[in-house]
């Protein structure tokens, strides 16, 4: 069943038992009242027929008339039901007088109440194929009482015909429901349907480009905004996709470029010198290290995998610095590494965190000037690392981190522009920030920082 469907069916259906709870409640709020009205009319019917037969003993007034005015039915041959049948018995249960009373006997409450024992009774009582109501009241100063009877089916006949009408309401109540909630649901799942269509064509056109209108109400709208969220964020990552295949084409060209141009001359058979020889060939291992470096650095931006989560370990970052800077002292000839760690715990890659503490002390002895210093500070979850290079013009802080960005001084540095990027990105899977600033008296300073696990234990212990 479609979702309008099941809206229609649903009004329908809540509309239907309405309904049938205010029919119910009508029809026994409507017999309770018919029936206390005619218990009223039938007591004050006896009362003035008691009245008649405390002067007269003998006799009792003709059919009382009755206001209640429900319509004869003919299930009663000839009875008038408008009118209250009226009889005289004693104690005993003989009956003094009667006119065309009905065929109801006397119970033990009747002569009761003509023995004076009780005033008044009313009761249910059936003579023949007919439902009575009897009221029987006291004759004063006597061993008598009067009793007065009238039909119940006026009760009852009105009950179905208002049982009846109201069932009729009811129903065309639910088919109206049912008809008005098919027009209001179609008009409600509309934006869903155009949600829906706009997916359908995203999946068909693998075009990104659409959006749906944000209105029907503000769930709807919220649904809407979030979906062109999403639409927008897709058209972002695949254009960033494309950037990094059109940015690795293009660095890789020059490189490749570059290497078969020196193949081409050593296997062309020109005569050339030993010196030269021995440049080209020390070019091509300089482009083959440089290739290798620029595609495992790609393969690092475009892994998925990246934020992995599951693989993640508690571990000590001042352990992770600490080996990056083992790996980092190999290369940072004439460069001094200043360095004070304190023991933090986080959670993490500790092989994404090394590369990118690497990456940025690499960068850092790549811009530090001979016998320069890089301070290396870890404190908390703050990492710092400062070099003694020229620094970041302002304008450019922006950039430092988006990959294959290089600086107009860095285009003459070896280099691919992908290490900041890859440290970016590994900052970001483990929920950091990574920033750059000016550092004091010159060069920059990389700030990255790392939520830290607090621990209850004693220091000693999580220093081990």
């Amino acid at each position: 069943m479609t979702l309008r469907s099941r809206i229609a069916w649903t009004a329908g259906v809540a509309t239907a038992a309405v309904a049938i709870v205010i029919s119910i409640v009508a029809i026994l709020t409507t017999r309770h009242e018919l029936r206390v009205q005619l218990d009223h009319e039938l007591v004050s019917d006896a009362n003035r027929a008691a009245a008649r037969a405390g002067i007269s003993p003998t006799q009792l007034p003709p059919p009382f008339s009755s206001r209640f005015t429900a319509p004869a039915s003919p299930a009663l041959s000839g009875v008038d039901r408008r009118q209250s049948q009226s009889r005289l018995f004693d104690s005993t249960g003989h009956v003094v007088f009667e006119g065309q009373y009905p065929a109801v006997k006397l119970s033990a409450s009747d002569r009761a109440v003509a023995a004076g024992s009780v005033s008044s009774h009313l009761r249910d009582a059936t003579g023949g194929t007919v439902d009575y109501r009897v009221a029987t009241v006291h004759v004063k100063g006597t061993k008598r009482a009067v009793q007065v009877a009238r039909p119940t089916s006026d009760i009852e006949d009105t009950v179905g015909r208002l049982t009846l009408i109201l069932a009729l309401c009811g129903l065309g109540g639910a088919l109206v429901a049912l008809v008005l909630g098919w027009f209001v649901a179609r008009s409600a799942v509309k934006p869903v349907s155009n949600l829906a269509g706009v997916a359908t064509h995203v999946a068909d056109t693998e075009d990104l480009t659409v959006e749906v209108p944000e209105r029907g109400g503000r769930e709807l709208e919220v649904l809407a905004a979030s979906f062109n969220r999403m639409l927008r964020t897709l058209e972002a990552a695949r254009a960033q996709q494309r950037q990094l295949v059109a940015d690795a084409s293009h660095e890789l060209r020059t490189p490749l470029t570059s290497l078969r141009t020196n193949l081409e001359v050593l296997a062309s058979g020109a005569v050339i010198s030993d010196a030269d020889r021995t440049d080209l060939l020390s070019d091509v291992g300089a482009q083959i290290e440089e290739l290798s470096e620029l595609v495992t650095d790609l393969l690092e931006l475009a892994r998925d995998d990246i934020e992995h989560r599951a693989d993640y370990i508690d571990l000590r970052l001042d352990h992770v610095v600490e080996a990056a800077l083992d790996r980092a002292r190999r290369r940072a000839v004439g460069v001094n590494l200043d360095v004070e760690l304190d023991p933090v715990l986080v959670h993490g890659d500790p092989g994404l965190l090394e590369r990118a503490v690497l990456n940025i002390v690499d960068n850092a002895i790549k811009w530090s000037p001979p016998d320069g210093r890089v301070v290396v500070r870890l404190e908390g979850g703050s990492l710092s690392i400062t070099d003694q290079g020229p620094g970041i013009a302002p304008e450019d802080r922006g950039h430092v981190f988006e990959r294959f960005w290089r600086s107009p001084l860095a285009r003459s540095q070896p280099g691919s522009g992908l290490g900041l990027a890859i440290v970016a990105q590994v900052v970001a899977s483990h929920d950091g920030t990574v920033s750059v600033e000016s550092a004091p008296g010159g060069g920059a300073r990389v700030m990255v920082r790392l939520p830290v696990i607090t621990v209850d234990e004693p220091a000693e212990l999580i220093l081990r």
